[in-house]
């Protein structure tokens, strides 16, 4: 036998008379035969194992009697209930624990607005579709010794990642609690849905006629229009501000503070608590203002940023 062109291997076949012969045989066509031998041997292998156990099993029961069979099937079953007793305070555990990690688990997606999944203990279980097997009906064939302590190993497996999940997932929403906290104080809602105009930065005022750098914003707002907070937080402020007029200041968080000023009314006092999306006062033109609309200012401690950046950043971030 020769090698062909690194592609396979030829067989010559020398004939005691005439000419000789030789048969191409490509390599893949070896590969596959040497992979079906290989299958074979394991195949033969397992089956060889499975048939001796039977044969093993099949000998042993015959040499005994009648009673002594019974005997051995009863110890066995004794076991078999005794394994099965064990198992059953910890599967009820399990499913105790799978209610408790099911509703762990809304609560976190309901704090970060995600999609529910159904993690209920009926579509999670160890049961499959052999009822018979977990609930103790000793008439199965199948429910020997050796299927009851795989099943307790199942069992115990089970509740060790059961217990891991649990404790992840508190963690989980610990950290949840205080994502959605830092969410909800994170001022990125309009008090009002007006217009912008005139934005952040350097203008000229419109009473005074002189370069003034706005440390806010103003959004039309028609008088007793409604005006909402920003975001959770305590009120720091509320009340007459020489050029702003009527005003709330609200602190939020790490430094964070929103103002809201020319308001026509308060609906807060300072020391009050207020939630994002609550309306804490109405527009006006109170204060240096031509006419009514809303002044509102987003600081970091005490330092006037740009409110319509801190929206953008506050958005993109959720």
């Amino acid at each position: 036998m020769s090698k062909h062109k690194g592609k396979g291997f030829s067989i010559v076949y020398i004939p005691p008379r005439g000419s000789s012969k030789t048969f191409y045989i490509p390599s893949f066509v070896i590969y596959s035969f040497s992979l079906f031998l290989v299958l074979v041997l394991v195949f033969s292998y397992q089956f060889f194992q499975h048939f001796t156990q039977l044969r093993t099993e099949y000998i042993k029961m015959n040499s005994f009697s009648m009673e002594e069979k019974q005997l051995i099937m009863s110890e066995e079953l004794f076991a078999v209930r005794q394994v099965l007793e064990q198992i059953r305070p910890v599967l009820e555990s399990n499913k105790e624990k799978m209610k408790f990690i099911a509703t762990q688990d809304q609560e976190v997606r309901k704090s970060l607005k995600l999609k529910p999944l159904d993690l209920s203990p009926e579509k999670y279980s160890l049961q499959g579709g052999n009822d018979r097997k977990t609930l103790g009906l000793y008439s199965n064939p199948q429910l020997n010794l050796s299927y009851t302590i795989s099943l307790e190993d199942k069992v115990l497996e089970q509740d060790r990642k059961l217990e891991e999940r649990r404790e992840n997932l508190q963690i989980a929403k610990d950290s949840s609690s205080i994502y959605a906290n830092r969410l909800a104080q994170t001022p990125d809602r309009w008090p009002v849905p007006g217009v912008i105009s005139p934005g952040f930065g350097w203008r000229i005022h419109p009473i005074f006629r002189i370069p003034d750098f706005h440390t806010g914003v103003d959004i039309t707002a028609s008088k007793g229009y409604p005006i909402i907070a920003a975001a959770d937080g305590k009120v720091t402020d509320a009340g007459w501000s020489g050029g702003y007029g009527i005003m709330v200041k609200i602190y939020h968080r790490d430094g964070i503070s929103t103002l809201y000023a020319h308001c026509s009314e308060l609906l807060v006092k300072s020391g009050d608590m207020v939630k994002q999306g609550s309306i804490i006062a109405k527009a006006g033109a109170t204060g240096t203002a031509t006419n009514s609309h809303l002044h509102y200012e987003v600081r970091i401690y005490d330092k006037a940023v740009d409110p319509e950046a801190f929206y953008r950043e506050g958005r993109a971030s959720r």
